[in-house]
């Protein structure tokens, strides 16, 4: 936290173009998570051909990240390089409770974006 304290870019990605949040989600950090989002990580950032930190917390079965994404403004729509979705990671790895978060999130989303159609 110290180099976030210093205002270290939460966003840098490495060679690779993986980034702290990518890593912290997939490995379920959620202090970590939280305090990279509070320093302004995008929580969709991506430069690699890795899922985004979104598929990869619901691909590894952590709830509280999921939804700390989702809070922070992740995408539940948005497609990795293969075209599948967090949700479709996430029912590919049988955890149906976060699949199932996935898909109220999308449909809440879809459903405010017909809010403003005419």
């Amino acid at each position: 936290m110290l180099l976030l304290d210093h205002a270290a870019d939460p966003n840098r990605s490495n060679l690779l173009g993986r980034n702290a949040l990518m890593f912290a989600a997939r490995y379920g950090s959620e202090d970590l998570v939280r305090e990279l989002l509070q320093h302004g990580a995008k929580p969709d950032f991506n430069e690699s051909d890795d899922s985004s930190a979104l598929s990869s917390a619901a691909a590894s079965g952590h709830v509280r990240v999921v939804e700390l994404l989702l809070s922070a403004g992740a995408d539940p729509t948005q497609r990795d390089h293969g075209g599948r979705s967090a949700q479709e990671h996430a029912e590919a790895a049988g955890h149906g409770e976060i699949a199932a978060i996935l898909r109220r999130s999308r449909l809440q989303r879809e459903q405010l974006g017909k809010v403003g159609t005419p």
